[in-house]
């Protein structure tokens, strides 16, 4: 069930966040890379399919959770400088989504891909590149449009975090008028609540500038217990943890414009290109230099 208020902060809040990732995106052209292992490159080229896995289940969650704590931290400041009812409902929601009201709570689960915006560097061969010996598949920009999914560059600055923070609670509560009732304020706050998580996948800590990551997203609405607009959740395991995934196919493989062999990776250049032959890709192949063992 939706209503005018109820659209009015969707669209307010959507609006605040995709601004800023069209803002990143405006000219870029170069290639923005995913880092896999062989099996995963296998079945990207193969399927032409890119899985987005829920954020929290990912094996660096506490990631997710940087922005949301900072958005915590930020309405616990405003809450006790002003007292205002909204933020003081917003924090409430964020803490504990299940108080929200009844009539129209939904529920919203960020699902991304991580992509970086250069492979020239150790720490992603490292800690992303299977010790280097895994395979970066270049991507153009224009993936994302592909996919049908957001494409973000990830933000490390904290005062920047903390402003844009500030600007999407505003921004919610603006577009609920100056006079909102108790049922629309609580809708109003709970909406806002549900969109500071899905700001905050755009947000890492600063210690880990040197990433320059991006990351294809989406999200998954419930209302209800009962998914939005047909979206279908897949599992699989990773480790002990179970990571709830959706596929998203893209047609065009020219889209993958490069693919970068680790520098310690058994697998051999000229395999690399026939089976990207074989699926019809030109994509240039060539082995990284850094040397990462």
């Amino acid at each position: 069930m939706t209503s005018e208020h109820v659209n009015a902060v969707i669209d307010a809040c959507s609006s605040r966040i995709s601004t800023r990732d069209d803002a990143d995106l405006a000219g870029r052209s170069e290639n923005l890379f995913h880092l896999t292992d062989t099996d995963g490159f296998a079945a990207i080229i193969s399927a032409k399919c890119i899985w987005a896995s829920l954020a929290t289940a990912l094996n660096d969650a506490s990631e997710a959770r940087y922005g949301i704590d900072l958005a915590i931290e930020l309405l616990r400041e405003r809450t006790k400088a002003n007292g205002n009812a909204f933020d003081l409902l917003t924090l409430q929601y964020l803490l504990d989504p299940s108080s929200a009201p009844t009539v129209n709570q939904f529920e919203l689960y960020p699902l991304v891909a991580s992509l970086c915006g250069r492979v020239d560097r150790s720490g992603m061969w490292l800690h992303y590149g299977r010790a280097g010996r895994g395979i970066a598949i270049g991507f153009a920009p224009a993936i994302a449009r592909a996919l049908s999914m957001n494409l973000s560059r990830i933000d490390y600055d904290r005062h920047s975090q903390r402003t844009r923070i500030a600007e999407l609670v505003d921004a919610g509560k603006a577009a609920l008028g100056s006079s909102p009732t108790p049922q629309q304020l609580n809708d109003g706050a709970h909406l806002t609540s549900l969109y500071l998580p899905w700001l905050a996948i755009r947000m890492k800590h600063p210690a880990f500038s040197e990433e320059d990551e991006w990351r294809l997203s989406v999200h998954a609405v419930a209302q209800a217990g009962t998914f939005q607009d047909g979206t279908v959740l897949k599992y699989r395991h990773s480790g002990e943890r179970l990571v709830p995934y959706q596929e998203h196919p893209f047609a065009d493989i020219a889209l993958i414009r490069e693919v970068v062999v680790g520098y310690s990776s058994p697998t051999d250049s000229d395999a690399i290109r026939l089976i990207l032959r074989d699926h019809g890709s030109s994509a240039t192949v060539s082995r990284s230099t850094v040397p990462v063992r």
